[in-house]
């Protein structure tokens, strides 16, 4: 957590973001840009085949990942069994 003047100015848990996007970079996906979401947060999505992968750190304690999966405005029956390959 980062504080000014008893303020703070950025949530804990970016430097475990980037690190996270880091990972699938390394498998050659592109993540995007890491989004500050306050209390919540840090997020960012990484495009797997047509669907997105959604992605926050959240500092509870520890730290925690939930993760979403978005299949697309339309999705197709086998949607329903994509598993990530990261």
């Amino acid at each position: 957590m980062v504080e000014e003047d008893g303020e703070i100015v950025q949530f804990p848990g970016r430097n475990v973001a980037e690190a996270l996007a880091g990972m699938p970079q390394a498998k050659g996906y592109q993540p995007s840009p890491l989004l500050d979401e306050a209390q919540r947060g840090w997020s960012f999505e990484v495009p797997v085949e047509r669907r997105r992968v959604w992605l926050l750190v959240s500092q509870i304690d520890d730290f925690i990942l939930q993760t979403e999966r978005h299949a697309g405005l339309f999705p197709r029956k086998r949607d329903e069994e994509f598993t990530p390959r990261c």
